[in-house]
Order: structure tokens, then C-alpha cells, then sequence
């Protein structure tokens, strides 16, 4: 009796880890989700985030069938979409160039970009130039979107590294305040203002500040999710605040992706729509 017990706890051991496992490599290489989300801006905008190494497999053609299908205004990339170690950005060049022929695209470097050498840099801008993407970096501009050719401002926020990591490690990380967003985008602008800013933590300042919506994305959807809640960040910290979805911040709406790219469980790599 007490053998027949230990091998059907073994076997339903062994069949629970191997259809963990297909979940994980389907969710993971096979899926692209499109999340729908009312939020009140008055056009339709597509957000994508955090690709990573994902532009060098079929996700790219996955990404780009979507995003014609969402018939975006606007397109709003917040950083991470090339990963640190990155060296070729052929593939990079003709994603932009392709998400530029759907509707106009801005974006924002994340810590990843950050983290390349300033000559990658230099040459990642020409790359986002030439591709026709409007590359922010600490700037605002005005701008008309949609049929009616509403007027909104676009800025862009690329926060010090030293809230990502510091001193090679991720304890006692800096904080951002409305002192150092003003310092970073100077003072608000007038008319209904969308910041980019690749990290959800900067939020409140930037709330603080005046953005009325904050897009961001870098947590990964907290790499894991049970029940609706993301367990972990990139600074490896449990259980951290945004994760993925919309949420109220002074009084301002903050809209976190989960992202493309990095591997995840029940957390399907998505773009988000906006509706």
C-alpha cells in the first residue's frame, strides 16, 4: 500500500514537471498576447516593452502581424527593447522601420540601452532616426494624433542608472523626486502630457510632476504571476508594488506592460492596446 502511494506521488511529481515544462516553453517561444485596455486617452495607442533578445527570433513577425491588426494612432516603445549584450542591431532597424510604417512611433531608452557602450549608443540613436522613430531623451514635444488630430504632449524621461543598480549592487537604490524629474524635463507643459519612463517606480514623481499618463514597463509582469500578482522585479525584489496593468498614482493613470521578452510563467509576453 504505502509502494503504490510513493509511486503515484512520483508519477503525478514527474507529469506535473513535464507539462510545466511544455506550458513554459509554449508561453514563452509561441505566444503573443494582445491585452485590451480602456484608459481613457481618446485615440488608439499600442505599447510595446522590455523585447529584449526576442528581435533575433519569430516573435518579431508575431509583434508586427499584431500591431497592424490593433490599427494604432500611436505607438509608445519604453525601453529594453535590445538587451546589454547586444552587438548587431540589423534586426532592431528593420522592426522600427516596420512598426513606423503602421503610425507614428516614440520612445524611451531603458536600462538596458543604458548599459551599452557609449558607442552602441551613439549608434543605436542613428539607427532610431533613420528608422523614423522619435527617440526621447529627457525632452518633451507636441504633438497631433488620431482622426481629429488631437494635440497631446509626448515626453520622454531616462532616469539616472542608479535606480536600476548601484555600486554593482541592488540594495539602497536611488529614489526619483519631483526636484529631479523637473530637473530631467524641466516644468510641466500645458495640454494632457504622456511620459514615457521605462521604470514603474518613477512613478509618483512623475505623477507629482503633472504627466497624466505614465507608460512603463521593465518588472517583466513580475516574471511570475499566481493569482493576478507578480512575485518578482529585476532588482530582486518580492512581491513589487506595479507589476503589469493600470494604476491610479496621485491621481494619474500609470500603464505597466509586462512585455515581450525574458523568460516568465503565466505571464504570456504581450503588447498592450489602448482603446
Amino acid at each position: 500500500m504505502k509502494k503504490s502511494i510513493k509511486k503515484f506521488i512520483k508519477n503525478s511529481i514527474k507529469i506535473f514537471t513535464i507539462s510545466l515544462t511544455v506550458w513554459a516553453v509554449i508561453e514563452n517561444f509561441y505566444t503573443l498576447r494582445i491585452r485590451r485596455e480602456k484608459a481613457g486617452m481618446g485615440f488608439k495607442a499600442v505599447h510595446i516593452g522590455d523585447v529584449h533578445s526576442r528581435l533575433k527570433s519569430l516573435r518579431v513577425k508575431k509583434i508586427l502581424s499584431a500591431v497592424k491588426k490593433c490599427k494604432p494612432d500611436i505607438i509608445f516603445l519604453t525601453g529594453d527593447i535590445v538587451s546589454r549584450t547586444e552587438g548587431d542591431f540589423t534586426g532592431l532597424s528593420e522592426f522600427l522601420g516596420s512598426l513606423s510604417s503602421v503610425a507614428p512611433v516614440y520612445a524611451v531608452f531603458g536600462n538596458h540601452e543604458q548599459d551599452l557602450p557609449e558607442d552602441k549608443i551613439k549608434e543605436l540613436v542613428k539607427i532610431y532616426k533613420k528608422s523614423g522613430v522619435r527617440l526621447l531623451r529627457n525632452e518633451s514635444i507636441s504633438v497631433k494624433v488620431g482622426n481629429g488630430g488631437a494635440e497631446i504632449t509626448v515626453a520622454g524621461a531616462e532616469a539616472r542608472r542608479e535606480i536600476y543598480k548601484k555600486d554593482g549592487s541592488y540594495r539602497n537604490l536611488d529614489t526619483l523626486t519631483l526636484a529631479d524629474a523637473e530637473e530631467l524635463l524641466g516644468k510641466r507643459c500645458g495640454g494632457r502630457v504622456f511620459l514615457l519612463s521605462h521604470n514603474p517606480m518613477t512613478a509618483t514623481a512623475f505623477a507629482r510632476w503633472g504627466a497624466d499618463f505614465i507608460l512603463s514597463g521593465h518588472v517583466h509582469g513580475g516574471v511570475v504571476r499566481i493569482f493576478g500578482v507578480g512575485l518578482l522585479s529585476p532588482e530582486r525584489k518580492f512581491f513589487p508594488k506595479y507589476t503589469k496593468g493600470l494604476y491610479k498614482v496621485c491621481g494619474k493613470k500609470l500603464l505597466v506592460t509586462s512585455g515581450v521578452g525574458k523568460l516568465r510563467l503565466f505571464n504570456p509576453p504581450e503588447i498592450v492596446l489602448y482603446t
